[in-house]
């Protein structure tokens, strides 16, 4: 598919992933021969065949390795300390200055489809969005999408960082979003939702895009396998049973 629009592909992959019980990024897990930040960059080749991803740079060998192998030619960028998706973001800022609309992926859904991105990026464009998402119906919602009366985007909770315990029930997101760069680093400079010192978040701005107005939205199109992701040795069991590895 291509597009008229000008889109960048931002990769935020400098978590330490303490939870994956692996000894480097756990978007460098090979499935099926193939590391999972490789896969992301294919799939979203067609908007940017140059991405910017935020690394953390004990591993920027591991990194280059893996890129040169399969041919991918990127922007990686040291996140030295890891302060979370929204200081990462603004990292790539210098590197983005010619660039109106982003589209951020996490780096470790593995099993995102080609479907779900072009149907967000048409919706994106057909509606005129400052910002939009992909979201599921689902059960164990570790995100939380709430919306209006009207059914306009609210928020989006991270139970994790609040404490809560993930929806039984519910709207979440998968991790992948669209937005025009001006409102949405706008909000991120001011800082206003960072966690203490230690983390700046992302997904807090789109409550405070939603509420200053700006067209945001979520669209509920995803596919069963786009949210499943991984953060933990029984998270990557289930996506290799998926992919009968």
């Amino acid at each position: 598919m291509n597009t008229e629009k000008k889109y960048r592909v931002v990769i935020p992959a400098a978590g330490k992933g303490s939870r994956s019980g692996l000894s480097y990024p756990k978007t460098l897990y090979r499935l099926g021969g193939v590391p999972i930040l490789v896969r992301i960059c294919r799939l979203l080749a067609t908007y940017d065949a140059q991405p910017v991803i935020i690394i953390n740079p004990a591993f920027e060998d591991l990194f280059r390795s893996a890129l040169d192998e399969a041919g991918i030619v990127a922007t990686l960028l040291p996140q030295t300390t890891a302060r979370g998706m929204g200081d990462a973001l603004l990292m790539a800022d210098t590197v983005l200055q010619d660039t109106d609309e982003i589209i951020l992926t996490w780096s470790d859904i593995p099993l995102i489809s080609a479907q779900t991105v072009t149907g967000l990026i048409a919706c994106h464009e057909a509606h005129r969005n400052n910002f939009s998402m992909a979201t599921r119906i689902g059960e164990n919602c570790y995100t939380i999408v709430e919306r209006n009366s009207d059914g306009r985007l609210k928020r989006v909770l991270e139970t994790r960082a609040l404490g809560l315990e993930p929806a039984k029930k519910g709207e979440r997101d998968i991790g992948l979003f669209v937005f025009r760069k001006e409102p949405m680093f706008s909000i991120l400079k001011k800082g206003i939702g960072a966690r203490g010192e230690a983390e700046h978040g992302f997904l807090y701005a789109i409550e405070l895009l939603a509420a200053s107005g700006e067209k945001v939205e979520g669209f509920p199109i995803a596919q069963p396998n786009d949210v499943l992701s991984f953060n933990t040795p029984e998270e990557l069991a289930a996506i290799e049973a998926v992919m009968g590895t």
